[in-house]
């Protein structure tokens, strides 16, 4: 009877135990889990920082979660599992009674992008394991790792030296703030030149007629597509990671010298099938939101190059205009040629070898690969 009394009172102990875990120990256990700064450069490092506290006078032995994110951001290489998207790390805990733990994680962010750390379910037990808590956290930590510079423009300079640069025109277009009266429509000019009022006066279309101005603008035009046959379908190349930091040391440039720049990219940006383009404007607040527009583009095109040049052409009323690419084709010549006659400075910057290069002798193209790989750029 006494055996038989001892083993009711050591089952009757562990049923309270267990509602007292199930019911006041474990669901007020408060796990976070965040990234430490929410902006970085490429190539730069930071922390993933986890939180967990236990409010009760009661030990919690054993609390498990899981960091999910992209494989781009390396941390705890030996222990974490990899696949071709996400990097993934087991965490275990064990906390005493009015304990907060803080474990943090180093992470080198390997490539530019737009991240975040994946909803995770916290597992926990009571002091004997028989009783197991779970419950699923949505995670808000979002990191941008902004696209790391490469500025080509020395290598620009020693080809334009080595070769004798071409002659150009003097990029000369209308200055939108300045109005010198109006004339009428001519082919090409863009809808939104369209003086209304003195249209309906006349009875035939009539634009804004601008003053000449030679203060440089620049429109960055990035192209997303690796060739002109290409499938609507997720890519990774290298290639594109070139383009974007290309385009992203064209940008800082334009920082110092107060130059009103455009961004436009035929890339997928946060997941939604719409194209990149931007107002042009100039400064460093603007610049950084150019940046992480470029940190944000995904691995899809929105649609055909020369489409996107076509249906964005009239938008385009920079001085300058550089385009990056991973091929060149007959309509991106095509346009290259009529911006040209229009007074607009064209240079395509082409991510292919010099030893596949083709001359053209009325368009600036320059072949990028083998300067990036000789200075070691990735």
């Amino acid at each position: 009877m006494e055996i038989i009394a001892i083993v009711i009172l050591i089952a009757l102990g562990i049923y309270i135990e267990i509602q007292l875990y199930k019911k006041k120990i474990l669901p007020q256990i408060i796990y976070d889990c965040h990234f430490s700064i929410d902006e970085v450069m490429e190539g730069e490092t930071l922390e993933i920082v986890e939180v967990v506290m236990n409010p009760s006078r009661l030990v919690v032995p054993c609390l498990k979660s899981e960091i999910v994110t992209s494989n781009h951001l390396d941390f705890a290489e030996n222990v974490s599992t990899v696949n071709d998207k996400t990097r993934s790390l087991a965490s275990l805990f064990a906390i005493k009674g009015h304990q907060k733990v803080k474990r943090t994680w180093k992470v080198k962010c390997l490539q530019r992008g737009a991240f975040k750390l994946e909803d995770t379910m916290v597992v926990a037990t009571d002091l004997f394991g028989c009783y197991s808590y779970s419950n699923m956290l949505k995670l808000n930590s979002r990191l941008i790792v902004l696209p790391r510079p490469i500025d080509v423009s020395g290598y620009i300079d020693y080809i334009n030296e080595a070769q004798g640069e071409q002659v150009v025109k003097r990029y000369i277009l209308e200055d939108p703030f300045v109005i010198a009266g109006v004339r009428e429509y001519a082919m090409g000019d863009s809808m939104n030149k369209i003086h209304w009022a003195v249209t309906a006066r006349q009875g035939e279309l009539m634009v804004r007629n601008n003053e000449a101005t030679s203060k440089k603008s620049l429109t960055l035009i990035v192209n997303t597509q690796l060739y002109s046959e290409q499938l609507k379908e997720p890519v990774r190349d290298e290639r594109l990671e070139y383009a974007i930091r290309i385009a992203a040391g064209e940008l800082d440039k334009t920082i110092l010298e107060s130059t009103p720049v455009k961004l436009l990219a035929n890339g997928t940006i946060n997941e939604r099938d719409e194209s990149l383009v931007t107002n042009q404007m100039w400064g460093q607040a603007h610049v950084h939101e150019l940046f992480v527009l470029l940190a944000s583009l995904g691995e899809t095109y929105t649609e055909h190059f020369d489409k996107f040049l076509m249906h964005h052409e009239s938008q385009i009323e920079s001085t300058e205009v550089i385009i990056v690419t991973c091929y060149i084709d007959e309509p991106m010549l095509a346009f290259a040629r009529t911006k040209q006659k229009a007074g607009v400075r064209i240079k395509i910057y082409l991510l292919s070898y010099e030893e596949d290069s083709k001359k053209y002798e009325d368009v600036e193209i320059y072949y990028l690969l083998d300067y990036l790989k000789k200075v070691g750029e990735r």
